[in-house]
């Protein structure tokens, strides 16, 4: 069971933008129950038609985690693998490279960024991740 700590929004620009409107959401979870492999953390939202550019995992932990990160459609679409043991973990997103999954990548039905544990050294928790995406949206035309 995850309890959220943070959860931050930027507000749609103001006025007309060329190109769209650049989102930063920020959420952080502080797990309360230990984490099993494959458990899968539904962490921020993106919209149909969103265009993720950027982004970045903060992990702390007393114990051993591996995680990924991605979607729907790619558990690991923008990590492909992160370990964290007793210290923080800090992590970007990986850019698209030779056809594989990352970023930018456009989003064709809403869904959601998630991480999945991989693998759990203990059946603890204390397990802090903190998840940020950026991610472009049509401009609207205000």
């Amino acid at each position: 069971m995850a309890a959220e700590t943070k959860d931050y929004t930027s507000g749609p620009a103001k006025g007309p933008t060329a190109g769209g409107n650049l989102v930063t959401r920020i959420r952080s979870r502080t797990l309360q129950a230990a984490a099993s492999a494959n458990d899968v953390y539904q962490m921020l939202n993106v919209p149909f038609g969103a265009i993720v550019v950027d982004g970045w995992l903060k992990m702390y932990s007393t114990i051993a985690y591996t995680v990924t990160v991605g979607d729907g459609a790619s558990t690991a679409r923008y990590i492909a693998s992160c370990s964290v043991s007793g210290t923080a973990t800090f992590i970007r997103f990986a850019s698209v490279a030779a056809g594989k999954n990352g970023m930018p990548h456009t989003y064709s039905a809403a869904d959601t960024i998630d991480i999945k544990t991989t693998a759990v050294g203990a059946s603890i928790g204390g397990f802090i991740m903190t998840l940020c995406v950026q991610y472009l949206t049509e401009d609207s035309g205000d």
